[in-house]
């Protein structure tokens, strides 16, 4: 094998990941969409296939303690590529709800795996530097992943209006070729320092950090998955008239936003064990959602777009610094912050699709998202009076006092 900085091996495999996921995620959507003239109710319900990347964190991130980080993930490429096959084959909404069922479980073999095996090879004083370049790189595949398919689908279709679902799996199987190859032609370089012993709240707090910040990350993140699911219905409205290239665009723009917020949170420390980063994620994640549901016109749905990008990369930071730096066993803490994701991306879309059976009106489902917005402001007001007043050292070992009570 051909060894390589740790910080670039991680970066590229976290990059050509998602880009070919998020390339495959909004052409799920919009597959249904032309082929299938999917509502609301249907799009929530093909969300709610979500739930196979939560029991797959749950199973795939314990046992890759046992069975190595590496053939993990390379299973899971191997797997993907059979998955996407069959979408290019798919005939019925419910051959595709099963399809992205088992898309989702299969994936949730790489990514618990991969963060446990970056903060495996990291030091304890660089994991936070070396989880904000990761960051970077699966954003920056995202944003390229939410660009593509909007525009290279309707690009390959033969009728000009129509969209080419089957090449845009096509292109997300030939990026899993390329990563399966990286994985197991490269491998990272182990640290040279020595590691330096951090020291962190009581075990009491150490647990109500890591509560808050999930708590927070689910609900975010369910805002974002809502709006995946809901925004191709309400795009079609008089007002807005948005086509698969410009959602596409929109989506490339919301995680723009989440990769400048992962570079400014994780070059700083004053955010470390304090609450309000979730407060203020919670707050503007509720404030995209409004402009999104109510937007008189797409620049207002952009501007949406752009809170949620705020809101997602301060409850993601959190959420990933606190599950991968205060567990001891990584790959439980990897797995328990991506079984949030899996959960959002559940919960989103099924209450849109409930709204929308209840109320036909697609406006409706981006107002009702924020009622886990409100339950995750309560969780964290909770936990933020139980915190005790003590002394702490933050993971730059500068101190720090808690003032939340």
């Amino acid at each position: 094998m051909i060894a390589v900085p740790t910080v670039l091996f991680f970066v590229v495999a976290g990059f050509l990941m998602d880009l070919q996921f998020s390339n495959s995620l909004l052409a799920d959507t919009f597959f249904a969409n032309s082929a299938f003239h999917a509502t609301q109710q249907l799009q929530g319900a093909l969300g709610t296939s979500a739930i196979g990347y939560v029991v797959g964190c749950l199973i795939f991130g314990p046992l890759s303690e046992r069975s190595g980080r590496r053939s993990m993930a390379v299973a899971c490429l191997t797997l993907l590529i059979l998955v996407y096959y069959l979408l290019m084959h798919c005939t019925s909404p419910r051959m595709l709800f099963m399809l992205m069922l088992a898309k989702r479980f299969v994936t949730a073999m790489y990514w618990p795996a991969l963060m446990a095996w970056l903060t495996e090879m990291s030091l304890p004083q660089n994991l936070g530097r070396n989880l904000c370049v990761f960051n970077v790189g699966w954003c920056a595949g995202c944003i390229a992943g939410d660009w593509l398919p909007g525009h290279f689908g309707r690009w390959m279709a033969t009728t000009p209006g129509t969209y080419n679902a089957p090449a845009t799996y096509a292109l997300s199987a030939g990026f899993c070729v390329i990563l399966a190859v990286w994985l197991l032609l490269m491998n990272p370089r182990k640290p040279h320092e020595q590691p330096i012993e951090l020291q962190h709240p009581t075990p009491a707090n150490t647990k109500l950090f890591l509560m808050q910040g999930w708590v927070a990350h689910l609900a975010a993140c369910a805002s974002v998955a809502l709006t995946l699911y809901m925004l191709p219905r309400l795009a079609a409205m008089p007002h807005l008239r948005i086509t698969e290239a410009g959602m596409s665009d929109l989506h490339a723009v919301r995680m723009a936003v989440m990769l400048l917020v992962f570079l400014s949170l994780y070059f700083t420390s004053i955010w470390h064990f304090h609450f309000y980063p979730a407060y203020s994620a919670l707050l503007v994640s509720a404030g995209g959602l409004l402009l999104i549901g109510l937007a008189p016109a797409p620049t207002f749905v952009m501007i949406g777009q752009v809170g949620l990008g705020l809101a997602m990369g301060m409850a993601y930071t959190i959420s990933q610094y606190y599950s991968l730096m205060l567990p001891r066993t990584k790959g439980k803490g990897s797995a328990i912050h991506e079984t949030m994701v899996g959960l959002a991306y559940v919960i989103g879309p099924a209450l849109g699709g409930v709204t929308n059976h209840i109320n036909a009106d697609p406006r409706l489902p981006f107002l009702a998202g924020l009622a886990p917005i409100v339950l995750a402001l309560l969780a964290v007001s909770i936990m933020r009076m139980r915190v005790r007043h003590e002394p702490i050292i933050t993971s730059e070992s500068r101190p720090c006092v808690l003032t939340e009570r």
